[in-house]
């Protein structure tokens, strides 16, 4: 009875030994799970970092490749900008020369008119003498009467300003020729206006030009030919005006 007593306790701790044993068996396998989990997690959490690691460099170079490009087309557009505003004060600032330029002359001109009167009784003169005559018209039969005695015909009114005209002229002439050069240009300038449709407006014209050359006035000169080369270019005076506009230009 007391063997049968040891032998059954006996059996029964080798059961519990053998019951720890497998429960220590699964208790490791289940660690062992866990941690081929827990290591599949690290792993599955390092990939996408590294990942990200990777295309950091690509973002940043994609970033910077639309920086540049922004910077190109800025400084394209502020090349543009400044080259616009170049264009535009050179314009501005021909447009300024040019309107100083006739403003110069006008105000020339108009001192020079201001000093025609002190020409006019030397003027009067030459045109009393040129526009001797009756003051009538003279037609028909008395004119032939007149012819026929060998006298003069007086002029009609439109022969008289013809006259006078042309006295303007043949004075401005002789200012030229004695180099008169402000008197020449003011009796010129008086048969044009009187007479814009003359014979010798052209010249007239032209010689106010080389009469402001000689006073050393270049750009009154040049205006003057310019105008001469545009209106009568192809008659002698035209000719003479495109020479001298171009040794004033070089």
């Amino acid at each position: 009875m007391m063997v049968r007593l040891i032998l059954t306790l006996s059996a029964l701790c080798m059961m519990s030994s053998c019951l720890k044993t497998r429960a220590d068996l699964a208790d490791e396998e289940q660690s062992q799970v866990y941690g081929k989990k827990s290591g599949d997690n690290q792993i599955a959490t390092a990939r996408p970092s590294q990942l990200s690691a990777k295309a950091q460099p690509a973002v940043v170079d994609d970033r910077d490749e639309s920086i540049r490009a922004f910077n190109g087309r800025i400084e394209s557009l502020e090349n543009q900008i400044n080259n616009l505003q170049k264009e535009k004060e050179k314009a501005a600032s021909t447009n300024t020369a040019e309107a100083q330029k006739n403003q110069a002359l006008q105000e020339t001109l108009a001192k020079m008119e201001a000093q025609l009167q002190k020409l006019e009784a030397e003027a009067a003169g030459q045109k009393a003498a040129a526009a001797v005559g009756a003051n009538h018209a003279v037609t028909g039969s008395d004119a032939n009467t007149i012819k026929a005695s060998g006298a003069p015909v007086p002029k009609t009114d439109k022969s008289k300003k013809e006259a006078a005209h042309g006295a303007d002229y043949e004075l401005a002439q002789g200012h030229f020729a004695k180099k008169e050069w402000k008197k020449a240009i003011l009796v010129y300038q008086k048969y044009v206006d009187e007479a814009p449709k003359g014979p010798n407006v052209a010249d007239s014209k032209y010689k106010i030009g080389v009469c402001f050359q000689e006073l050393g006035m270049k750009e009154e000169a040049m205006a003057f030919y310019e105008e001469v080369i545009a209106n009568f270019g192809k008659t002698e005076q035209g000719k003479k005006a495109k020479i001298r506009l171009a040794k004033l230009k070089k």
